[in-house]
């Protein structure tokens, strides 16, 4: 037997492809390896279904019978075309066995079906996770002046006041922390744009670059070693040559460090790394006119918007969810079906109406407490042979830092809701912590954009 040649994205010019076996490697708790043996033939693409026994991966759900999907596999799941061909399918439940069905795609008009297999996961490893060797633990307790400097304001029961309301509190941050309470178990429908910038950015332009490649901020305050981060303000202008660009919105978030010029309280020069005896600093030169720049950690208070319950109600600070349970005592904020299609809005999106990535607020500090972000249960995915998933729930933008979820929950109303992309987590010093991801959303992993992670 021949193991199969994967043709992505050609036309399959062999002729009829049978798939004559299906076998299991690097079986594991939650995931395993699918790997496709054909009778010498090609394919273009994959579909794997799968389903606890007594029910059938064959069958569509209904009728007695429940069964899952991978969607349709080209380049992202299939691995070592024209060696190997198999797919990695994850999600799964420790301990339990699965029926599967494979299919590929032939001569660009035909699935061709294989044996249905059974493979049993492994249980659950023992010890709990481990952090990675490179993680960086950070602060996530409440700001130490909450009771004392706190502002707090009751959204509207439709939530039609929250974009006015998260207005006022981006005024104030620099003096105030506000917390915003979402009225419990009502659904604040989005799109949310949240595009503000707050009041410690400062607007630059070309004329705050010196001809010799340092900048000229009046006044700044800083010290040597002061961190800054650059971001792009607007069409005019992007941020300055000589910074690291990323991308269609260019500033990538990551930090710079500035060295003053010796008895000169308004100029300095720029680094890539904390200024050291003997390092080069960048040169920078304008790049069209106006772009922001901030100092970091942020000269701003928190931000929080959170359920109504209070805390002694809910499930306690520093403690994670766990469950389901809390669902009755959290705020919603929902996916509309409009939004229902491949790069569809996220519930919260940072960026303006006109989702112009090339405007960065750099917003910073907001704490997100007892909401459960999820889609509306859109009918069409019902009655579609190929409904379309569910893009980023929230989109957090590279030049955003200390944003933190806490016991918050991901889910969809139905497996028929699938999700492509749950978060996009860009920036500094951000968190996911004591939230629960439902099963609804069947799997996840990480992928680097390629953006830098600090």
């Amino acid at each position: 037997m021949k193991k199969a040649l994967l043709l992505l994205f050609l036309p399959v010019l062999l002729s009829a492809t049978v798939v004559t076996d299906v076998w299991f490697s690097d079986v594991g708790s939650t995931t395993f390896n699918a790997h496709i043996v054909t009778d010498g033939g090609g394919f273009g693409a994959v579909e794997l279904f799968y389903a606890i026994p007594p029910n059938d991966c064959w069958l569509p759900t209904g009728g007695g019978n429940t069964r899952y999907w991978d969607g349709d596999l080209y380049y992202f799941g299939v691995k070592d075309p024209y060696q190997d061909s198999y797919i990695s399918s994850s999600g799964k439940a420790p301990d339990t066995t699965y029926n599967v069905c494979i299919e590929v795609y032939v001569n660009n008009s035909t699935w061709v079906r294989g044996p249905t297999k059974q493979v049993h996961m492994k249980s659950a490893p023992g010890g709990g996770y481990r952090l990675p060797d490179h993680a960086t633990r950070i602060g996530t307790s409440y700001p130490s002046d909450l009771a004392s400097n706190t502002d707090t304001f009751s959204v509207a029961p439709d939530c039609s006041d929250f974009s006015t309301q998260f207005d006022a509190a981006v005024t104030r941050q620099q003096t105030r922390n506000t917390v915003l309470n979402l009225p419990v178990g009502k659904h604040c429908t989005g799109t949310v744009y949240l595009s503000q910038t707050p009041r410690d950015v400062k607007g630059l332009n070309a004329t705050n670059i010196n001809p010799d490649g340092s900048m000229k901020i009046p006044g700044h305050g800083w010290v040597t070693g002061q961190a800054i981060l650059f971001g792009r303000k607007d069409y005019s202008g992007d941020i300055p040559n000589g910074l690291a660009k990323f991308g269609v919105d260019s500033s990538d978030g990551r930090l710079y460090y500035i060295q003053t010029k010796a008895g000169d309280p308004d100029n300095f020069w720029v680094y890539a790394n904390p200024p050291r005896t003997g390092d080069v600093p960048l040169t920078l030169s304008p790049d069209g006119n106006n772009f922001n720049l901030v100092a970091y950690p942020r000269q701003l208070k928190w931000i929080i918007i959170r359920t109504a319950t209070p805390d002694d109600q809910f499930a306690p600070l520093g403690v994670s969810l766990g469950s389901l349970n809390w669902l009755p005592k959290m705020a919603y904020f929902t996916n509309p079906s409009a939004n229902h299609y491949l790069h569809g809005n996220p519930i919260l999106n940072f960026l303006d109406p006109g989702n112009d990535l090339r405007r960065q607020s750099m917003l910073a500090k907001i704490r997100f407490v007892g909401i459960n972000w999820t889609v509306e249960d859109d009918p069409g995915s019902y009655t579609a042979e190929d409904p379309p998933a569910w893009y980023f729930f929230l989109d957090i933008q590279p030049t955003m830092q200390d944003i933190i979820i806490d016991r918050c929950v991901f889910m969809t109303p139905s497996q028929q809701q699938r999700v492509y992309t749950m978060l996009n987590w860009n920036g500094i010093n951000s968190a996911v912590i004591h939230s629960y991801i439902d099963k609804g959303i069947s799997f996840f992993f990480p992928r680097n954009t390629g953006s830098v992670h600090q």
